[in-house]
């Protein structure tokens, strides 16, 4: 079998619809058929029973399935090493940012790069962190900007500053008699929030991704009250008495809680408590960037109005 039929099969089994496979490849729904028998045929056992709801994969199937992804990343993987081991210059360059950065310093970047860098042209691409990490492995981006603790296979990391994820208490919660102050700092254990309901970002934000860290680590299952895409509101929510949330400490919320006192720290026991800003590139891309355009990204973080890296 060749490699486009198992990029064929991938579809398939994403897809576990003939005609929706079929669609998504820009291929007949014959010439797909005729491609699944051709390697079932090959292999001697079936990929997936038909039923009234669709392609279901058999046991062997899912193995097969497995292999495929393993062999069609590792082909991807190589064109896009083999594309970029010639290169000696970028000439474009991609930014990938989560919403809650692109909203405080996205125009403040393009603008600086454009005036450190004018022979390169910049572009910002804004999305989840789930649609950034897949797009800079596919090098669809060139860098993607988040917060960490971040560490992930075959990515370059550079980490910069420093922050906070903290407790968001909502007004009026009964979790408030776990607080303790030590040296004027409100400290909360999140191992207290559960049962409490909980406001979080939409799944695949970097901040959503940091809740759940946390709560993995304090050994917790999320009560979901409310979603909400922009970070800001989940201090609202909090202030309102609606739901508590877990997020980066931001300067307005800060400086919003002066009277509320709502902010808990989390103790630094946990490995999520700490934060760094993080810009990630895949190895061979790195190399091709300036090391003035990292700079720039990291200043504009840092100083962002809306968003805390340095914590008081």
């Amino acid at each position: 079998m060749t490699l486009d039929e198992i990029a064929w099969m991938n579809k398939l089994f994403e897809t576990g619809n003939m005609t929706k496979a079929a669609e998504a490849l820009f291929v007949s729904q014959p010439a797909l058929s005729q491609c699944l028998r051709r390697i079932e045929e090959q292999l001697g056992f079936p990929l997936f029973t038909r039923s009234n709801k669709g392609l279901v994969p058999t046991e062997r199937g899912l193995l097969f399935a497995e292999s495929a992804r393993v062999i069609t990343d590792t082909y991807r993987d190589f064109l896009i090493k083999a594309r970029l081991s010639v290169q000696t210059a970028l000439t474009n360059i991609i930014i990938g940012l989560p919403p809650f950065l692109s909203a405080c310093c996205s125009a403040e970047i393009i603008q600086q790069l454009g005036e450190v860098c004018p022979d390169i042209r910049f572009s910002i691409h804004e999305g989840s962190w789930d649609m950034l990490l897949a797009a800079l492995r596919n090098n669809e981006i060139h860098l993607a900007a988040t917060t960490g603790p971040l560490k992930l296979e075959g990515i370059k990391i550079h980490t910069f500053g420093h922050g906070k994820l903290v407790i968001m208490l909502r007004r009026g919660s009964p979790v408030e008699k776990h607080v303790v102050t030590e040296e004027g700092r409100r400290i909360l254990d999140p191992v207290y929030l559960a049962g409490e309901p909980l406001a979080m970002t939409k799944p695949g934000q970097a901040t959503r991704r940091l809740s759940e860290d946390l709560m993995r680590e304090a050994g917790i299952s999320p009560q979901i009250q409310q979603e909400t895409r922009h970070v800001e509101t989940l201090y609202r929510y909090a202030e309102k008495g609606i739901a508590t949330a877990i997020s980066p400490l931001m300067a307005d919320a800060f400086e919003r809680d002066r009277e509320n006192r709502l902010i808990c720290e989390v103790p630094s026991r946990y490995r999520s408590a700490s934060l760094c800003g993080c810009i990630a590139a895949l190895p061979d891309v790195d190399r091709l960037i300036p090391s003035s355009v990292l700079q720039v990204i990291e200043n504009n973080i840092l100083n962002s109005s809306s968003y805390l890296m340095q914590i008081p």
